[in-house]
């Protein structure tokens, strides 16, 4: 998690909702990260002029592909009969809300713990990004083989989630993401397939930019130290993880200052999340 991506203004907003947290005597904790992943996340890519597929509405065809693609994912036969997941398995990620529309798909290599990659597209979401991801990464696991592949997972949303999302494909990594394998992942197969669609502008809060493009990197904990140090998982959300760092740093923030100075519980808050994060990525 790169603090130093989180502008001042995200680290004031975020002071206001503590001090209003601690007079109402709520959790600061858990109003800091629900205003994070609300206001601040989610509302991120709604400004960035996404231009549809087609004329006639986002992803016309985005709902027929999950029926499908689920039918797919139920098809485990040959990668049951290999033992491993080296030809990927579809995988169907429901959204209770909604789970035709809200759904991701992609598809699943393997589990390792690591990084995640993640990047924005203006236009060419959905489908089209589902095809693409599929192409670049098939190739690469046919270039590199099944014990040198860094990649483990990715899935794509829908265009019609696309303006409530922060990125729309997410790279689920058996490494860290500065692996001289993740930059010939990112280089030489995905960016080739995505280069016409991407956002190269908006650099995402609390991310590190990888391979020197315009794809964005979290340091993904290990599950256990998360457990440890934060009380649960993320679960490999970039959101969660943001989300509850800063609340915790809120939390612990209200505790020495007893004022309701904003730039002061922001300095404290920023001093309390540097702690959180080195223990939290400590060996």
């Amino acid at each position: 998690m790169n603090l130093t991506t989180i502008p001042d203004s995200d680290w004031l907003e975020l002071a206001q909702e503590a001090t209003w947290s601690r007079r109402a005597r709520q959790s600061v904790k858990t109003n800091v990260h629900n205003h994070f992943a609300r206001h601040i996340y989610r509302v991120w890519p709604h400004t960035f002029g996404y231009q549809n597929n087609h004329s006639g509405g986002p992803d016309v065809g985005w709902v027929n592909a999950v029926l499908e693609w689920e039918n797919v994912r139920d098809a485990r036969s040959l990668a049951a009969g290999l033992r491993d997941h080296s030809i990927g398995q579809a995988e169907l990620q429901d959204d209770p809300r909604n789970s035709l529309v809200g759904a991701r798909l992609g598809e699943y290599y393997g589990d390792r713990e690591g990084d995640r990659v993640q990047f924005l597209v203006l236009r060419g979401g959905g489908l089209v990004l589902l095809n693409r991801m599929r192409r670049a990464c098939q190739t690469y696991l046919a270039a590199v083989g099944a014990t040198q592949r860094t990649v483990m997972a990715w899935k794509v949303w829908g265009e019609d989630v696309t303006r409530t999302r922060s990125h729309c494909c997410v790279i689920y990594l058996g490494s860290k993401f500065d692996d001289p394998r993740v930059e010939q992942l990112l280089r030489a197969f995905i960016w080739p397939n995505v280069v016409d669609l991407i956002d190269r502008e908006h650099p995402p809060a609390g991310m590190y930019r990888a391979a020197n493009l315009p794809f964005w990197a979290m340091r993904m904990p290990r599950r256990a130290k998360e457990r440890e140090i934060l009380g649960k998982t993320s679960h490999g959300s970039a959101e969660s993880l943001i989300g509850m760092v800063l609340g915790q740093s809120y939390e612990e923030a209200v505790k020495v200052v007893a004022t309701d100075d904003l730039r002061a519980l922001m300095v404290a808050a920023k001093e309390a999340a540097r702690g959180i994060l080195a223990r939290l990525y400590a060996h």
